[in-house]
C-alpha cells in the first residue's frame, strides 16, 4: 500500500499484517480476536515494540507503557492505533514492514 489517505477498514488491515510479521508464533493468521500472548506469543516487550513500531510507522505519538498492559487481542491494538491515528486526519505510512 502506498502513503496517503487510508479508511478505518485499511488500516485496521495494516495493523494485523504489522502484528503478523512481528508476531512471534506465525502462521494461521491474524484475525482481530487473535490472542496476542497465547496466540500470537507476544510478552510485555514485545507488546511495547509492537505499538512502537505502528507508532513510527504511522507517525503517531508515543503510548506510554501502562498502556500496552490491558491488549489482549489483536482488536485491543487495532482500536489504540485508530484512536491515536484516525482523529489526525490522513494516515501516511512511512515506511513498509
Amino acid at each position: 500500500m502506498e502513503p496517503g489517505e487510508w479508511s478505518e477498514h485499511e488500516l485496521r488491515e495494516h495493523i494485523r499484517s504489522v502484528i503478523a510479521d512481528i508476531a512471534p508464533i506465525k502462521g494461521g493468521g491474524v484475525k482481530p480476536s487473535s490472542r496476542l500472548t497465547h496466540d500470537l506469543g507476544f510478552d510485555s516487550l514485545g507488546l511495547i515494540e509492537l505499538v512502537m513500531t505502528l507508532e513510527h510507522e504511522l507517525q503517531l505519538p508515543g503510548v506510554d507503557e501502562q498502556t500496552t498492559v490491558p491488549l489482549e487481542l489483536a482488536v485491543d491494538v487495532e482500536n489504540l492505533i485508530v484512536a491515536s491515528a484516525l482523529p489526525r486526519g490522513p494516515v501516511a505510512i512511512r515506511s513498509q514492514i
